[in-house]
């Protein structure tokens, strides 16, 4: 059912923002939440690509805003608990974000499907943001060529400014698209 509805993001729509070779899509669900798809092809095989998006302590290295990033828990069924603290531009808070993943190796793919928990953290000053759904999609195109999308669901859980959401759904995806890219082609310069 989760899959259903990721797929139908981006068919037959214009992409809000097109940039090297990356498409942006956007569209408003239920309750003033948002789903965010961007999707591109990177120069690398699914493994390499992989590798990168499981290494959670050197995610700050190279993801937009991020502060902080660890596993929290893996689980013998193979779910992950992670946890990423994002620097939010003033006025906001910085925010928490704690997603639940399961990576699933198909014919061609590996798809990571996922929620977000909300947990109690206690921590001062720091807003704990929700994305209810996500799916990361690694799709083999060739022997070193790999098309990749994402797609997200979020609440920003509460006001925010017009141009820190213009931030949020639009040049953040993009932001990260281009790092991850930059990240597989050139791993030294992250280290």
């Amino acid at each position: 059912m989760i899959l259903l509805s990721f797929f139908s993001v981006g068919m037959g729509q214009t992409p809000l923002i097109q940039d090297e070779g990356i498409s942006l899509f956007k569209q408003e669900t239920k309750g003033a939440k948002t789903r965010i798809t961007v999707k591109g092809n990177i120069v690398a095989s699914q493994e390499e690509i992989l590798n990168v998006l499981l290494e959670f302590n050197g995610h700050h290295r190279w993801v937009p805003r991020l502060k902080s990033s660890r596993l929290l828990k893996e689980f013998s069924d193979g779910r992950l608990h992670v946890e990423s603290v994002f620097d939010a531009p003033w006025p906001m808070v910085d925010r928490v974000f704690i997603l639940e993943g399961n990576i699933k190796k198909q014919k061609r793919a590996f798809v990571i499907l996922g929620k977000g928990d909300v947990f109690p953290l206690g921590q001062k000053g720091v807003i704990t943001a929700q994305i209810t759904d996500y799916e990361l999609k690694l799709i083999r195109k060739g022997k070193i060529l790999t098309n990749c999308s994402l797609s997200y669901v979020f609440d920003s859980k509460g006001y925010i400014p017009f141009w820190i959401t213009d931030y949020i759904v639009s040049k953040w995806p993009m932001e990260f698209f281009k790092l991850l890219r930059s990240r597989v082609y050139y791993p030294k310069a992250f280290k």
